[in-house]
């Protein structure tokens, strides 16, 4: 993985990760459109499905091409890249619950659907992560296919048709 690539991978999970600190708490949040008083309000500065195209279905097809023939992970450099993607999932999860400027983000973020689907993809990125850092093939394999069901049941329910806001996701491996 070059520096570059990297450093803003870094990023973006920090910047995930320290969001979700600031947000509450995944039933309050649903139960409530507006924070406490003096609560901070945390938005993403994209829209959740730019969110999701950049980051989500970057990472996620990373860690499902491993399922390929010839792409298993052999080396620690690929388990170091399996671990990224896994990390990156789970803070998605995280990330997503948070409004962003999209027509339909605060509708989103408030709906218990919403929240349980993201919720469902940060387990699999944690269920990733465990099995990456045990180096456990198959158990990457049972987290992906959370992880495909956390997608697949999300899409139907939230975005059945695709693209939206004219965001497509190019794949480059």
């Amino acid at each position: 993985m070059s520096g570059r690539r990297t450093g803003m991978v870094g990023g973006v999970i920090v910047a995930a990760l320290m969001m979700a600190g600031c947000s509450a708490p995944v039933q309050e949040q649903a139960a409530t459109a507006a924070p406490a008083p003096g609560a901070p309000v945390v938005k993403l500065a994209v829209s959740l499905n730019a969110a999701m195209v950049r980051i989500v279905d970057h990472a996620a097809h990373d860690l499902w091409e491993i399922e390929q023939t010839g792409k298993q992970p052999k080396t620690e450099d690929d388990w170091e890249d399996v671990e990224h993607h896994a990390t990156q999932v789970l803070a998605s999860g995280a990330t997503i619950r948070l409004e962003g400027t999209g027509v339909h983000d605060r509708e989103w973020v408030t709906d218990e659907k919403w929240q349980a689907a993201a919720k469902a993809m940060t387990d699999a990125g944690v269920a990733a992560l465990k099995a990456a850092e045990a180096r456990d093939f198959d158990g990457v394999v049972a987290a992906n296919g959370q992880l495909a069901e956390s997608c697949e049941s999300c899409h139907t329910q939230f975005k059945p048709s695709l693209p939206s806001e004219g965001i497509l996701h190019k794949h480059r491996h």
